[in-house]
């Protein structure tokens, strides 16, 4: 029995000495396998943050031609946007992850612009790499407020605004969604000579069918500082585009937080007409608030502000 018993005793010693052995070995598997499981679910949700931001960036920045390189915890990103894609190229640890991501946000193609100190018709090219289901707006303003205009072929009207006082003028806003087959210009008929001034934007990824959310319009005093009204947004991604009209020839400053687009006048007369457009995306849904433009001379004018939807 005793030698029974040692026997045991040995066998019992040996499998311990072997399950000491093995068991660090063990411990640092699992802690490795447990650093990887770690490691891969940072990675995964870096890349989430990633997509996420550069979608936010490419809407942000939407009217810029690159986006800055941006730091995450652990991670680097580098963004670089071309018309309404966003590339990411980003590292994590020793790994690496590129993507694009196509935007569903509204960005402006082009503009185009046309002005006459007196015409009864104004011709303004199609912007430059207008593409079938763009959402075009024009804007035309005069001079006067008996004037009278001609709806080009195929474009809607948005509304129309005139000053009533002293130094009457009247700006109308139009929008079309650009077919495959655009041609090289629109336009635009009035009833008498007239200062004219009119433009043409083109933006991408507004809603084809219906892209106005909201628009409204107004008739400021004589002053240097003419504001455009603010408008109620009904959906995200929106893209603010105004508009301000001053019965004079003179240049403007677009508003505060926003980007000009033109500025452009019939000529530099006190019995010619400015017109400013400025545009700035809008992420979340509410009140614009009023965007006001400063003009360096003062006289009364027509503004209207144009919330574009995806």
């Amino acid at each position: 029995m005793r030698g029974t018993s040692l026997i045991a005793a040995v066998v019992a010693i040996g499998i311990i000495g072997t399950m000491s052995m093995g068991l660090p070995v063990l411990v640092s598997e699992n802690q490795a396998l447990r650093t990887g499981q770690l490691q891969n679910t940072q990675a995964y949700y870096s890349s989430r943050a990633g997509l996420e931001f550069a979608k936010r960036q490419l809407f942000l920045d939407a009217v810029l031609s690159t986006i800055p390189a941006r730091q995450f915890v652990g991670t680097s990103w580098t963004f670089t946007r071309t018309a309404g894609t966003v590339r990411a190229a980003g590292t994590y640890g020793n790994s690496t992850d590129t993507f694009s991501y196509s935007g569903d946000v509204i960005f402006l193609v082009a503009s185009a612009t046309s002005t006459s100190t007196g015409t009864t018709s104004l011709v303004v090219n199609v912007p430059t790499g207008t593409q079938n289901g763009d959402t075009m707006l024009a804007a035309v303003t005069a001079r006067t407020n008996a004037v009278t205009f001609t709806t080009p072929a195929g474009w809607t009207l948005v509304l129309t605004q005139t000053q009533t006082s002293a130094n009457t003028g009247v700006i109308r806003i139009y929008r079309k969604t650009a077919s495959g087959s655009e041609p090289a210009s629109y336009t635009f008929t009035l009833n008498s000579n007239q200062d004219v001034v009119a433009g043409i934007l083109t933006f991408r990824n507004a809603n084809a069918t219906n892209p106005i959310d909201a628009s409204a319009s107004a008739a400021t005093a004589s002053a240097t500082a003419q504001a455009a009204p603010t408008v109620t947004t009904t959906v995200t991604d929106t893209m603010i585009v105004t508009f301000h009209g001053i019965n004079r020839g003179t240049t403007f400053t677009a508003p505060t937080g926003m980007t000009e687009i033109f500025d452009i006048r019939s000529d530099a007369t006190t019995n010619g007409i400015t017109l400013l457009a400025s545009m700035v995306p809008k992420p979340t849904t509410g009140a614009s608030g009023t965007k006001t433009a400063t003009a360096a001379a003062a006289q009364r004018g027509q503004t209207v502000t144009v919330a574009l939807e995806q």
